[in-house]
């Protein structure tokens, strides 16, 4: 299992009292495969997610986003709307030579901060 990460790390919103993981993933046999993402840590449910060299997505409405993509989590009409519509990686996530540079540029992106 060389180069495979899989791992989540606790978050904390000081500010509003919520808890979430930082979860990464990298894959078993292509170090340059990863995702990152945030979710609630009691329910699971997912806020943000990055996906670097994971294939094209396809919308519901027929585009197609690039291999590098972000996906956001909201419930439309009640329904949390989870992996169905992926966008372009904002201008912020640029440097995608490793899954660090990519995790600093994201933490950024996301007001995630040690304290």
């Amino acid at each position: 299992m060389i180069g495979k990460i899989k791992d989540d790390t606790p978050v904390t919103d000081d500010k509003n009292g919520i808890e979430y993981k930082l979860h990464r993933y990298r894959n078993v046999f292509d170090e340059n495969r990863f995702s990152l993402h945030i979710r609630f840590k009691n329910t699971n449910d997912m806020l943000i997610r990055i996906d670097i060299h994971n294939g094209t997505h396809i919308n519901p409405d027929g585009t197609k986003i690039g291999e590098n993509h972000m996906h956001t989590y909201k419930r439309i009409e009640g329904v949390l709307e989870k992996d169905k519509i992926a966008t372009e990686l904002p201008k912020e996530i640029n440097d995608l030579s490793s899954l660090f540079t990519v995790l600093s540029q994201f933490l950024d992106y996301t007001n995630t901060h040690e304290v």
